[in-house]
């Protein structure tokens, strides 16, 4: 009807022109037709036709095992053969499948973005201190750490994504490289090959033309899998980016509700303080009442050790003027030994007796002043007693 419509509009046309475009629009719409069921039958096809192919070769591979009339350099070297060319089309297969579930991977992708938007609206803001200021101590301290782990999770997962949007990025690039070279190898294989081939016998010949064919249907397969991951990677970077945004909000909102938390746990905390210390100076001025007859005793014990200090400082100060004169005394002792020793080598004079009592006389008695007069007339004169020995 649309299409009747439309050459309404437009001016007249001969009959045969109508036809002619009729048939036009109806050939290109079975062409559509036949294109998307075609594509449709390779996909399938192209697995079960590959593992035809991978049935055939094992059972050319037990074929060669169980022949007993071909040597066994040229057993070994088609078996081989055979291997190589069993492994190219298990990657061929592997590829097609890879391609097959990025293919309906990417028709998830906008249903992803539409949840993943969907949680981002969602994402329920933190909560404020007002709604946590009826919660216990420990309920704010689990709170905390809950806070903390989930905090600790976000950041992880932000970090995961943003790996993922540059990988993604880089991405292109690389897949362009390896579709250059998938292609330029599959352009030389079949020449290459095909000079290889012109000197085999048959039964290489036959192995070498199955390694041939299997290698171009690896290619085949694998430049099928990266233009395949190549055209939804719009799609992916999109879907990342949406998924960096969620993880970032969660990052932002759960750090809000980590500081919240942090404040009112502190405030609760201060609180419990203040009320510990409130009953603390309740309770200590009940001792001190109970306790005053104690702290009496205590302050005359402080002023006892007031007084034992002093006289700790007298007795060290007189311990100090003993040692002194005690230093005194051993150098007069050591003067002494010396007159003698130089009286005994030269012999006594007149003269250096008057002049030992003139030494004895400009020596004062040690000072002594902490000592009572009683002590001091007690104690042996030292210089008279060192003299009597040279008289």
């Amino acid at each position: 009807m649309q299409l009747s419509r439309l050459f309404e509009a437009g001016p007249r046309r001969p009959v045969g022109v109508w036809h002619a475009l009729a048939l036009w629009w109806v050939a290109i719409c079975l062409l559509a037709t036949v294109a998307q069921a075609a594509h449709a039958q390779d996909t399938g096809g192209a697995g079960a036709g590959l593992e035809q192919q991978i049935a055939r070769i094992k059972d050319r591979i037990d074929d060669l095992k169980a022949r007993k009339d071909l040597d066994e350099a040229r057993q070994t070297q088609a078996l081989e053969t055979y291997q190589q060319a069993l492994a190219a089309l298990q990657s061929a297969a592997a590829d097609r499948q890879a391609a097959a579930q990025l293919a309906a991977s990417q028709k998830d992708i906008p249903d992803e973005i539409e949840s993943t938007q969907a949680e981002l609206r969602n994402v329920r803001p933190a909560l404020g201190l007002d709604e946590l200021a009826d919660e216990s101590l420990d309920a704010l301290t689990q709170r905390v750490e809950q806070s903390r782990a989930r905090l600790t999770d976000a950041q992880a997962r932000l970090s995961e994504v943003r790996d993922k949007l540059t990988r993604a990025a880089q991405r292109p690039e690389q897949i362009r490289q390896q579709l250059a070279e998938a292609r330029g190898t599959l352009q030389n294989i079949s020449a290459r090959n095909s000079v290889e081939l012109g000197n085999a016998d048959g039964i290489r010949a036959q192995a070498e033309s199955t390694l041939v064919a299997a290698r171009r249907d690896a290619l085949n397969a694998e430049i099928e899998h990266l233009q395949q991951e190549l055209s939804g990677l719009d799609a992916r970077e999109r879907l990342l980016e949406v998924q960096r945004s969620l993880a970032e909000t969660r990052v932002a909102r759960t750090n809000e509700a980590l500081a919240t938390a942090q404040t009112a746990l502190s405030r609760a905390q201060i609180a419990s303080a203040e009320t510990l210390r409130d009953a603390s100076e309740d309770k200590l001025s009940e001792l001190r009442t109970a306790m005053a007859p104690i702290s009496e005793v205590a302050q005359k014990n402080v002023e006892l050790t007031y007084e034992l200090a002093d006289l700790t400082e007298d007795t060290e100060t007189l311990s100090q003027r003993q040692t002194e004169q005690r230093a005194q005394v051993d150098s007069l002792e050591r003067r002494l030994n010396l007159v003698q020793r130089q009286l005994e080598i030269g012999g006594g004079s007149v003269a250096l007796g008057d002049v030992l009592r003139s030494q004895r006389r400009r020596l004062a008695t040690p000072s002594l002043s902490f000592l009572t007069t009683d002590a001091m007339s007690g104690l042996p004169d030292v210089s008279t007693a060192e003299l009597d020995r040279f008289q």
